[in-house]
């Protein structure tokens, strides 16, 4: 992924709940090896528009502020975001 973040060997599958059916990747830290999210590889036909996509732990990552040069914790922003499926019939 970058020089930062590796998608894990082992592929994981959903149990239960949202991801269930679903197989998936982590995507771990070099560093300090938290897990920092997940990359769908296979998925039910309702969510398969998150293939392939990238999803973070808001939770385990930080962001840079470019205005004030900052870092923050993803968990304590707020992003103004589309439904996903809305996004995705853009692209």
């Amino acid at each position: 992924v970058t020089d930062d973040v590796v998608i894990g060997d082992a592929m994981e599958s959903g149990p239960k709940g949202e991801m269930a059916n679903c197989i998936y990747s982590s995507l771990k830290c070099r560093g300090c090896h938290s897990a920092v999210g997940k990359v769908i590889h296979s998925a039910p036909s309702r969510l398969a528009m998150a293939r392939s996509i990238f999803l973070l732990y808001k939770a385990n990552i930080s962001c840079y502020i470019l205005n004030s040069s900052s870092m923050v914790k993803a968990s304590t922003l707020t992003f103004d975001l589309k439904p996903f499926r809305e996004s995705m019939n853009e692209v």
